[in-house]
């Protein structure tokens, strides 16, 4: 009989960026050089879901704030939160190299952008569960690379 890990979860982030393209390509890059939790048919899968928009002005060409009537709609609509869904029934991979894994992942995650928020669970077999909720020991982490 197989040993199954199970991981579900999801991490809120937030990216800084100028335009939501600039943000979204942040944000794929990050998640595509994060060290991945390998099963031996499927490896973890994140999935990123744009989660609400702050608000942003534009500049004029010399770079000053404009706040007269001619620039109102010169307002956009960034995305900079995000959440990462991840997924990942893995086989034949035991509970203690998956939680490592997953550890590692989270660092370098709270290294590259700062999280939110966190809630995953893990469990083993269906028995053994472990649950992830501790963002602020990697917020402070990525505080203290800034």
């Amino acid at each position: 009989m197989s040993n199954w890990v199970n991981i579900q979860g999801v991490i809120n982030v937030c990216v800084k960026g100028k335009t939501n393209h600039e943000i979204l390509y942040i944000i794929n890059e990050i998640v595509d050089y994060l060290p991945i939790v390998r099963g031996s048919e499927r490896d973890m899968d994140i999935k990123i879901v744009p989660l609400y928009a702050t608000y942003s002005r534009s500049d004029d060409k010399y770079g000053n704030d404009r706040h007269d009537i001619l620039y109102r709609e010169s307002w956009r609509e960034i995305i900079t939160n995000y959440q990462l869904v991840i997924n990942g029934d893995l086989r034949d991979t035991k509970f203690k190299i998956a939680l490592k894994e997953l550890s590692k992942t989270l660092t370098r995650l709270s290294n590259k952008c700062c999280i939110d928020n966190i809630l995953i669970s893990i469990s083993e077999n269906g028995h053994k569960k472990y649950i992830i909720s501790e963002e602020k020991s990697y917020f402070e982490n990525y505080i203290m690379q800034k």
